[in-house]
This record gives C-alpha cells, structure tokens and sequence, in this order.
C-alpha cells in the first residue's frame, strides 16, 4: 500500500470520491500511468512533493462530467499553472458521464486506503492489474522499508533510543531522515543511488507533447517547435526559463486549439532569447560562439 505509484491512484480517487476514474483502464494505460509517474518524479528530483503535478484535460470537479485517470486525459504539468487553469475544460480528454456514473465505486467516508484499493481493483479488473504487477513489480516506498526496519531496532523502552525515537515518530520526518536514522542506529552507512539529471520545464513539455502525439496528431508542429527549442537551448548548463509561454504550451496541451501564427511567433522569441545568449564575445575567460547552423545566411 505505500508504493508511491498506488499513492498516486488512491490520491486520485479521493480526490474524485470514486473509483470510476479508472474504469476499463488497460494493462498498457497502467504502464503508461506509471512512465508518467516516473516523468513528474524527474520533474520534481524525485522530492515528494515539488513543482509538476498529474493535471487532468477534462477536470474531476466542476463540469457536468468526471475526468478520468488515464493517460489520454492526463498531462505532466507546473502546478502553479494548474492551479491557475483550475476546472477549465478546453475539450478533448476522457471522462465518466453522469448517464454511467454508478455509485457502486464511490468512495465512502468509513473507507480505509486498503478498502479504497480492493475497491479500486474490482473496478480495474484484478486480472488486470494482476498483469501490470506480473512486469511492474510494484514494491513498497523505501521510506515503508526504513520505518519497517527501525520498528524492529527501536525500543522505546531504553532512554538511549528517546532521540532516535522522536525522529522516527514524526510524521513529517524526510526518506533521507529515515535512512540517516538507520544508519545511526546501526553503525552502518546505506549505500543509496543518487538520482541525477532530471528534468526542466522545456524537458517536460518535449516528454509530454511527445506522448500525447500518439492520440493527438495535431501536435505535431508544437513537438516540432519545442524540439526546435530544445536543441538550441542545450548549448546552456543552465535552464532554459519559459516565463509566459509555458502556459501557452500547458493550454494546449489541455486541448486549446494550435493558432500556428501565435505558435509560430513565441517560437521565434524563445529562439531569439537564447540566440542572444549564443554570441561571440569574451567574459570572465569564458566564450560563446554561434553555431554555423545558426547564423543568418548572407544574400
């Protein structure tokens, strides 16, 4: 119950007070799921909680409608513009009408995590989702195995472990405090692989728009301009900041139709603002030169 992918599901399905959300979802949406999962934890460097969230085209709340959790009616995106385009519906997206809701899968107050899950499952179809699990191999959170680990090693009868205690009753205390914790009452270091990389907005955006190009071929000069985008911009270390013009990209993602004049124009200004940084000039013993590939052609 505490992996991090089924969090996510029971999250979602609080969040709509029913399980419906997930109905007729397939083995291969599941893996999907999953690999989006594994995007916004890229988003956020695998923090619990960070800056891009799991944003649905047609809203759970708010339209006459419930927007479903599958891929097709989901979007990897900054939760701050999220926020801001609260229950717009822009069209597109995947939904449950009020015709085929069945308050057989709400979700009732008495219910439990494990309650909402079996739910959830006959909803699924365990056959199903026995499949997933048969390649997913879902295993709980690592912060599930520390807490396990150190309910055996503790006692809370010795005064020596009163420290250590206070860290592993706090309900706020971080993967990495479980593991520091663990170490200490061990003597033993944990060797942990570090997760580098990452992903930025620009990188989200290309991951994203890459998928939903699967379902929605229209997509296609928005991937080809962010692609544009990105090429340019990894001559930088640093970031490529969006400002704005994320939204625009987030809105259409959400099934706003492509204007190609205005798709066009924030293209050529993302371009130009890194361009501007790509000149020939001499700083602190650091130089920057154009590419031959980007300088205007001579008449």
């Amino acid at each position: 119950m505490s992996n991090p992918f089924v969090q996510l599901l029971l999250r979602h399905a609080k969040q709509a007070e029913n399980v419906q959300i997930v109905q007729y979802i397939t083995v291969d949406q599941l893996h999907e799921l999953r690999a989006m999962h594994k995007t916004q934890q890229a988003a956020n460097r695998w923090r619990s909680f960070g800056e891009y969230q799991f944003s649905h085209i047609c809203p759970v709340k708010g339209q006459r409608h419930v927007g479903k959790f599958v891929p097709t009616n989901l979007v990897i995106g900054n939760a701050d513009l999220n926020r801001q385009h609260g229950n717009q519906w822009l069209g597109g997206g995947e939904f449950v009408s009020p015709a085929h809701k069945s308050p057989r899968w709400d979700i009732k107050p008495w219910m439990t995590d494990a309650d909402i899950m079996s739910l959830m499952l006959d909803c699924i179809g365990r056959g199903v989702w026995a499949e997933f699990d048969k390649v997913a191999k879902l295993a709980p959170s690592q912060r599930h195995a520390y807490l396990e680990r150190l309910a055996v090693l503790l006692d809370r009868n010795n005064p020596d472990h009163a420290e250590w205690l206070k860290v592993f009753n706090y309900p706020k205390s971080s993967t990495r405090d479980l593991r520091r914790l663990l170490e200490a009452v061990t003597g033993k270091d944990i060797f942990v692989m570090s997760n580098v990389g990452g992903l930025d907005a620009l990188g989200v955006l290309v991951t994203e728009t890459t998928r939903l190009l699967a379902y929605r071929p229209e997509l296609a000069p928005v991937l080809k301009a962010l692609e544009q985008v990105e090429q340019t911009s990894m001559y930088f270390r640093e970031p490529l900041d969006l400002g704005e013009d994320e939204y625009f990209f987030f809105n259409i993602l959400h099934g706003r139709d492509i204007n190609p004049t205005v798709l066009e124009s924030i293209t050529g200004d993302l371009l130009e603002r890194i361009t501007c940084k790509v000149k020939d000039f001499d700083n602190n013993g650091l130089r920057y030169v154009l590419p031959s590939w980007m300088l205007p052609i001579a008449a």
